[in-house]
């Protein structure tokens, strides 16, 4: 048995369950067995009856190392061998799925290197130039990068880095556009659109922009994401020719499904549109929102919780709303935690929390979001997370409508006029109510024309 433990494998060896037997049946050459008694049933199961470990390492590098249920179960039962130690090591230093520890990561990226798995170099690599670039030999570094890049082109990309980036050799652009030119003759999207930049900031030997379009194209067909999001760029975003408006579409469509988060974002919105070529759907927005949330992009989460908080689409759902904007937020987009906000103020798709609304409200207002600083001075005027102060509700209205919220404006104005919080002269008033008009807000206008017919 394996000398690593990591206190994710005993949780995880608890809820393996069908998925688990699936694969193992499947790695002891029990294919068949395993599609009918598990994996048929088990929505989490990947079947891989081609899998053959000892004579296909390339192959199992590739199904395990974006599964990290799947890599930690290989890990444990079957010993511990180099290839699982790459993928749970990898897993670890990059913390996608695992809780960032680069040194546990090191503990088995170490070794693996050393006993001749190129996949596991370029993570060495890269760790002695993140923590220990002054303590390591620099050509360390490189003949580390070099391993891994002969053995998996994917990763020719660091090692062509060491030339671009400056940190560990002086820029020699011309070694980088070779080292990626050698990748890209290879397949490998991301050394193919790397060097079509290199070609399109002039850098590269014999630099043309017609070349660099045609690399980042490549990139695109050998599946980079980044690529073909480029590449739908290149259109304009309201083309007239019917050709140029499916293949837009088209490319930030494939660079979703290659992984890249923004494409997502954009397929989504178009979906989500009226166009001469298709039909407005929502469920399809949603389905592209859920994949870029999936791929760790905010601004999908957000809008998955949006789509869920309305009537757009065939089956929305409160609670998974809250969990979009919970992503969403812990992402880092600040109005998904003015969302959550709400959600957690009125008690939409969970319990009312005055605290934790608080919390969301305070994170999106210092984000710059000025729905969230209204949320705050609403927190505050209702006392929901501690005493009730009607001077800092309205501060926090003004900042809102300083942020050009006209809800947070139209507020400033009826707490001055019901003489909550600061005085206010009526011509302050007025003026308060018709930035909130002139921001859109109904209600502002309505308070305008009654005052005037006063």
């Amino acid at each position: 048995m394996p000398t690593f433990r990591h206190p994710a494998i005993s949780t995880f060896k608890r809820v393996i369950g069908a998925a688990g037997l699936c694969l193992w049946m499947t790695l002891n050459g029990d294919a068949a067995t395993a599609q009918e008694e598990t994996c048929g049933s088990n929505r989490d199961a990947i079947c891989v009856s081609g899998m053959v470990p000892k004579s296909d390492p390339a192959r199992v590098w590739e199904l395990l190392r974006g599964n990290l249920k799947f890599a930690l179960y290989y890990f444990e039962c079957l010993g511990g061998d180099q290839l699982s130690r790459t993928v749970v090591g990898g897993q670890l230093f990059d913390g996608r799925d695992l809780a960032l520890d680069p040194d546990a990561a090191m503990a088995l990226l170490g070794p693996s290197c050393d006993f001749g798995h190129e996949f596991a170099c370029v993570a060495v690599a890269s760790y002695f130039r993140e923590t220990a670039l002054g303590d390591v030999d620099p050509l360390l570094i490189a003949q580390l990068a070099r391993r891994s890049c002969r053995a998996d082109a994917d990763a020719c990309a660091f090692e062509a880095s060491l030339y671009v980036d400056g940190d560990v050799f002086p820029v020699d652009h011309d070694k980088a556009a070779e080292i990626l030119s050698f990748a890209c003759a290879r397949n490998a999207g991301y050394s193919c659109y790397r060097l079509g930049q290199l070609h399109l900031d002039g850098l590269a030997p014999g630099s043309s922009e017609q070349k660099g379009l045609d690399l980042v194209e490549q990139s695109c067909e050998f599946n980079f994401g980044e690529g073909c999001f480029d590449m739908g760029n290149r259109y304009p975003e309201q083309p007239s020719d019917p050709k140029e408006i499916k293949a837009r579409r088209m490319f930030f469509e494939k660079s979703c499904t290659f992984g890249f988060g923004q494409g997502c974002y954009v397929a989504g919105a178009l979906a989500g549109v009226m166009a001469p070529f298709w039909k407005q759907d929502f469920d399809e927005e949603l389905a592209w929102h859920e994949k870029g949330c999936s791929l760790a992009y905010a601004d999908s989460c957000t809008r998955a919780g949006s789509l869920h908080n309305g009537t757009q689409i065939s089956d929305p759902d409160l609670p998974v709303s809250v969990a979009f904007s919970k992503r969403g937020c812990t992402l880092g987009d600040p109005i998904a935690c003015a969302n959550l906000g709400v959600n957690y103020e009125f008690g939409r798709g969970v319990a009312a929390d005055g605290k934790k609304a608080f919390e969301a409200y305070k994170t999106a207002c210092d984000a710059g979001n000025g729905g969230g600083c209204n949320g705050l001075g609403n927190i505050y005027a209702k006392g929901m997370a501690g005493e009730q102060d009607d001077f800092l509700a309205v501060e926090y209205f003004e900042k809102s409508c300083n942020l050009g919220d006209p809800i947070g404006c139209t507020n400033v104005a009826f707490f001055a006029e019901n003489q909550r919080g600061a005085f206010r002269l009526d011509s302050q008033i007025e003026h308060f109510y018709q930035l909130g008009c002139d921001g859109g807000f109904h209600e502002a206008c309505k308070r305008l024309k009654k005052d005037d017919a006063e």
